[in-house]
């Protein structure tokens, strides 16, 4: 059952907009745009700080560094995920003026988020101590460095009322861009920190603590715009029987959220165990513009989510619908455009930013864009299920997923001559599952199990098409592509862009997306 977080007195309440203007489709273009500006800043505060810290720390600490982060996305989700279930909550009633009732649903988070207090702490203080064990061959003198620098990153979680609950809030209300200019700024100001610490010698310790200090202002700063925008946004004891309710959605969410890391992070964990921290900053460092796509991906997906979810609340399956349809257009361009740029410049790239040393292999890279883009669609197709509030399916599918994907990986990682191309086989075959069922489970909820019309088969098969045409071309046009400086990386780069760009928006498309696509953005402009 989904949360609702309310009295049954309150059904009876009209439902109107509580926010009048700008429109949807204005809304969710100011929060794509706010959302790129934020991905932006975080873009090159990476590009900077990754060359910095690879030659400040060298290879062993600065992939030690990498495996701490991702073990804190492991923390993050034993807390109980009240802010998600939060965020869908509020978008999923969102047109409901009862303000009280808002107030409670926070209320219920806060109430969840302390349940879940003391399992992040036994989840967060087990993984620091065990930190080093994650390492292959890590050296010895490094062990307690590790550990300490993960339980300063696991106090970073413990901020979670002080920005996780107003964001939620935020973004559920399709405020998102009142906010994420903070997020830029955040992620530039920590970003200085970082390099701060890195150049003073600091080490792992000093870049945690740097961390700390960056998420402290940030989570200050956006709680300070929340309650601005939303007088409305304090705390309310829930009524009895509504904690319960959000409680189990919570409990849902929880477990999606330890799917949705396993699906995103277990890469790097995986190969810190079968290989080595050397291979494995190699691997992020070559995996850098793949995994900054499927963050943006997923920034502009979820800057409609909200509306969507409004929508969905509303009971228009119809119209839900359609911008199901769009949004799905639009990440299908997205994924083919960089994915197909990242089979052709990665290698240069990597060469000119960090050393042709640290680029991985031409086969190993078509694995990281497969991987990319099988990804984008599987996160927003999890989207989509949220904003319905009707999660379990998802999660049970998203498990036995998993499960696969990581015994694939991890055998796969240990056998094949190339442990990263295992990894990377092994987590899209076992993912495949989810690449299937994921899309029924949406057209199943948003069409009320309909089934696929000729129209949308032949779209299918016209996108498929055209995304192997694209991907096949340029990864057996990488090998021969040699650049000597940034200048004409760029040049040949934008070239390039705009050959891919036309051939997936003409060639990939209907002539009615098309339309659709050129109608959506005129509606962009603001009077």
């Amino acid at each position: 059952m989904p949360p609702k977080c309310q009295s049954p007195a309150s059904k009876s309440f009209k439902i109107r907009a509580l926010i009048s203007s700008p429109n949807l489709t204005q809304t969710t273009f100011l929060n794509a745009a706010s959302s790129l500006l934020s991905y932006g800043a975080a873009i090159l505060v990476g590009l900077l700080l990754n060359p910095l810290l690879l030659t400040s720390l060298g290879a062993v600490l600065f992939g030690t560094w990498k495996i701490c982060l991702r073990l804190l996305t492991y923390v993050s989700a034993a807390d109980g995920q009240a802010n998600q279930a939060l965020k869908w909550t509020i978008a999923n009633r969102r047109s409901v003026t009862d303000v009280e009732q808002k107030r409670r649903e926070i209320g219920c988070a806060v109430v969840v988020w302390l349940r879940f207090l003391p399992l992040m702490l036994l989840v967060g203080g087990l993984l620091s101590w065990f930190s080093p064990t994650f390492i292959n061959d890590l050296p010895r003198e490094y062990y307690f460095v590790t550990r300490l620098t993960c339980i300063v990153l696991v106090v970073n979680l413990l901020l979670f009322p002080l920005k996780s609950i107003p964001e939620s809030v935020m973004v559920g209300m399709n405020l998102r861009y009142k906010i994420t200019w903070i997020s830029a700024a955040g992620a530039l100001f920590s970003g200085v920190l970082l390099a701060g610490a890195a150049w003073s010698g600091w080490g792992l310790f000093g870049l945690a603590v740097a961390f700390l200090v960056g998420a402290v202002l940030e989570g200050g700063a956006i709680f300070y715009m929340a309650r601005r925008s939303l007088p409305w946004l304090t705390v309310r004891r829930p009524k009895p029987g509504e904690v319960s309710k959000f409680f189990t959605f919570s409990v849902w969410m929880l477990a999606w959220t330890l799917i949705q890391r396993l699906l995103l992070y277990s890469d790097i964990i995986i190969l810190g165990v079968v290989s080595n921290a050397s291979l494995v900053a190699a691997y992020t460092l070559t995996f850098y513009v793949a995994q900054s796509s499927i963050a943006l991906s997923s920034l502009l997906v979820s800057a409609g989510m909200p509306g969507l979810g409004d929508i969905v609340g509303r009971g228009d399956h119809k119209k839900a619908d359609e911008v199901h349809s769009e949004i799905m257009a639009s990440s299908w361009l997205l994924a083919v455009i960089i994915g197909a740029m990242i089979l052709l410049w990665n290698r240069p790239f990597i060469s000119l930013w960090v050393g042709a040393d640290q680029f991985i292999g031409f086969w190993e890279n078509l694995l990281i864009v497969l991987l990319m883009t099988q990804l984008i669609f599987i996160r927003y197709q999890a989207s989509i299920v949220d904003v319905t509030l009707e999660i379990r399916a998802k999660v049970l599918w998203g498990a036995l997923s998993t499960f696969v994907s990581l015994l694939l990986a991890i055998w796969l990682g240990f056998y094949l001559k190339s442990p990263i191309a295992g990894v990377l086989l092994g987590l899209i075959g076992g993912r495949l599952i989810l690449s299937v069922l994921y899309p029924i489970l949406v057209r199943k909820t948003l069409q009320k199990g309909t089934h696929p019309t000729r129209k949308s088969v032949l779209d299918f098969l016209r996108m498929s098409g055209v995304m192997v045409f694209l991907y096949g071309s340029t990864y057996y046009l990488a090998p021969f592509i040699k650049v000597d400086n940034w200048r004409e990386l760029i040049l040949f780069a934008v070239i390039s862009f705009m050959i891919v760009f036309c051939i997936s928006f003409w060639a990939g498309f209907s002539m009615i997306q098309r339309k659709n696509i050129i109608t959506r953005a005129r509606q962009m402009t603001f009077k």
